[in-house]
């Protein structure tokens, strides 16, 4: 409405600083030092409260208001409504690295990426699908985008960005006349665009 509104107490307080996971009409989620809370929007009272037994290094992602994953240098975990429960056991029993990311698409895929390999687990799906590009290996994914299109995007530290359509792979870097092959993010406009962040500029 072109202002803001004054700041809200919100009980109990943080004595760190809160990330905002989650907002709907009426659900609020916040993750602070080791606990997900969950709060009514519009009275702000606390309604439930996860705890998570890690503190460092460890990235919360909300699928909806009621599912959470985590990952951290032990593995990946879903909260199953009274714990955490470590998932994807099959791929760490033969992967020796840590998750450096993990994603969610808009078909409502899962991926985990590592230094040298990205997996994702489909909607229904309970295996783990390996994605491999050769030259890709070495190289961390920063961002997974999936357009409305079904292209499917990915950013790398270091080797520019990545399209997968109908089997076929297509890289672009500044040999193709990016400004840099360090990409932070990605976004799809509502006209279709793909916008790329980087640095000192988007493309």
């Amino acid at each position: 409405q072109g202002r803001l509104d004054p700041p809200l107490e919100i009980s109990p307080p943080f004595d760190i600083k809160r990330i905002i996971l989650y907002v709907d009409e009426r659900n609020l989620l916040v993750r602070d030092r080791n606990h997900i809370r969950k709060y009514d929007r519009n009275s702000l009272q606390q309604l439930q409260c996860i705890p998570f037994r890690w503190i460092l290094r460890t990235e919360i992602t909300p699928v909806g208001k009621e599912s959470f994953w985590a990952h951290n240098i032990r593995g990946l975990f879903l909260f199953n409504g009274t714990d955490w429960i470590l998932q994807a056991k099959e791929i760490f029993k033969t992967m020796p690295e840590e998750i450096v990311n993990f994603f969610l698409t808009t078909d409502g895929s899962l991926w985990i990426t590592f230094r040298n390999s990205a997996y994702r687990l489909r909607p229904g799906s309970a295996r783990w699908e390996a994605i491999d590009i050769p030259d890709l290996r070495g190289r961390r994914i920063t961002d997974i985008l999936l357009t409305r299109k079904g292209v499917l995007w990915l950013a790398t530290s270091g080797m520019g960005v990545f399209a997968l359509e109908q089997g076929k792979t297509s890289n672009y870097s500044i040999q193709e006349g990016l400004p840099a092959n360090w990409i932070h993010c990605l976004y799809e406009d509502t006209q279709g665009a793909v916008w790329l962040g980087m640095d000192d500029s988007t493309a």
